[in-house]
């Protein structure tokens, strides 16, 4: 669809800051399976372990202030 726009390889590769070797994979994948294509494929390595919440906790923590204040 970006490219029905007229944006050619340069210009994909430079605004999403790509190779041109993924800008062709994506090209490759979109011709071949449409938008599915684009989609993120499973990966192989280790299933995830820790949950949505788990990871919203985590990020709540990090971006909050001590309840008691700061100390050394």
């Amino acid at each position: 669809m970006y490219w029905h726009s007229g944006k050619n390889y340069d210009e994909t590769q430079a605004d999403f800051g790509v190779t041109r070797r993924v800008v062709a994979k994506w090209r490759k994948r979109f011709q071949d399976l449409r938008i599915e294509g684009l989609k993120d494929a499973q990966r192989s390595g280790k299933p995830v372990t820790v949950t949505e919440a788990q990871k919203n906790k985590a990020i709540h923590l990090a971006c909050s202030k001590p309840t008691k204040g700061y100390n050394n």
